[in-house]
């Protein structure tokens, strides 16, 4: 009698839930939030100089410290909500959050020119050009993994449409006045491109919004996940 051969899947699939990849950018982001730490180190200073005078050459380092975590502490803060709002990965998903991980890690690197130079009339333009369009980058990627989160049918499927729309609005909003930021600091007025970015990012310190869900599909619980459904 002949042997049946096994069944093989029809489609293959790197469709994974959150968690991994929650703790995994929780772990790079930690780390570029404490990396600039090793910048915040006095210079040695001549036996019997002033100590004050090296803590104030120290004082944009600090500025320039406390810029850099908040920034990259209030895209964490949004990052550790997506466990709510989504219910699963795939591949593009994963590489597209890579791309949004080192976006936000990279921000760290020109705030410290731009704080030490920010009395520099003829190099504060660059400084805060490079910056500006650096925290674009972020908010660009983030509104690309979420248009691809959409389409590919990642977030939880209880959420209703009008939620939907609403958050890619706000992202693309944010994507787009960010970018607004940058022009106008490239074209030279830097301080009101810096002070739009700075209006930005404190508006991330906001909660996110609150998930909307279908009649009868709410969760148990505020804290349930959407991949525990």
């Amino acid at each position: 009698m002949p042997q049946t051969a096994p069944q093989v899947a029809e489609e293959s699939t790197t469709d994974r839930k959150t968690f991994r990849l929650e703790a995994f950018s929780d772990a790079v982001l930690a780390i570029a939030m404490t990396l600039p730490l090793t910048e915040l180190l006095l210079d040695p200073i001549p036996d019997g100089g002033p100590l004050t005078e090296a803590y104030r050459e120290t004082i944009p380092i600090y500025f320039s410290y406390v810029s850099s975590f908040v920034v990259i502490g209030v895209y964490w803060a949004h990052s550790h909500f997506s466990g709510k709002i989504y219910r699963k990965t795939d591949h593009g998903f994963n590489l597209l959050t890579l791309v949004f991980l080192v976006s936000v890690s990279v921000t760290a690197v020109p705030n410290t020119p731009f704080f030490l130079h920010i009395d520099d009339p003829d190099n504060v333009q660059l400084a805060s050009s490079v910056y500006s369009w650096t925290l674009a980058g972020p908010s660009i990627a983030w509104l690309v993994r979420w248009l691809y989160g959409v389409r590919a049918g990642l977030l939880d499927p209880t959420l209703t449409s009008a939620y939907v729309r609403r958050a890619t609005l706000k992202h693309a909003a944010a994507a787009v006045a960010f970018v607004a930021a940058a022009l106008i600091t490239q074209a030279g007025f830097w301080r009101v491109g810096m002070g739009l970015d700075a209006l930005l990012i404190a508006s991330y310190l906001l909660p996110p919004m609150k998930p909307l869900y279908q009649p009868g599909q709410a969760p148990e619980d505020d804290i349930q996940e959407a991949d525990e459904r």
